[in-house]
């Protein structure tokens, strides 16, 4: 497999995949959130992504979702100040807990 290979490019909306990959791509290339891209779910078979995702997309509005646990490899966000909002910029599901 080509070092370049990409596994979604996603420039579109409102779509829904179903995918799992196999075999190493360059870090960031199992997934790639195009600038144009929102409201898309991904329900990946297996976790985590083997070479992750870049995420271009204006907002923090695509999803993948893992059919099986990432537990704590999801990098944790830098708290707000008190009284302050956050928006989780990833596109996985997190629970913080305070």
């Amino acid at each position: 497999m080509s070092d370049q290979a990409i596994g979604l490019d996603i420039f579109g909306t409102n779509n829904s995949f179903t995918v799992a990959f196999d075999g190493a791509r360059t870090p960031g290339n199992d997934v790639i959130f195009e600038e144009s891209s929102y409201y898309n779910n991904i329900l990946y078979l297996l976790s985590p992504l083997p070479s992750g995702y870049t995420n271009n997309s204006l907002g923090p509005n695509n999803r993948i979702v893992l059919a099986g646990a990432m537990g704590f490899k999801i990098l944790t966000p830098a708290f707000p100040a008190s009284g302050s909002q956050m928006t989780n910029d990833t596109p996985y599901r997190i629970q913080a807990t305070i």
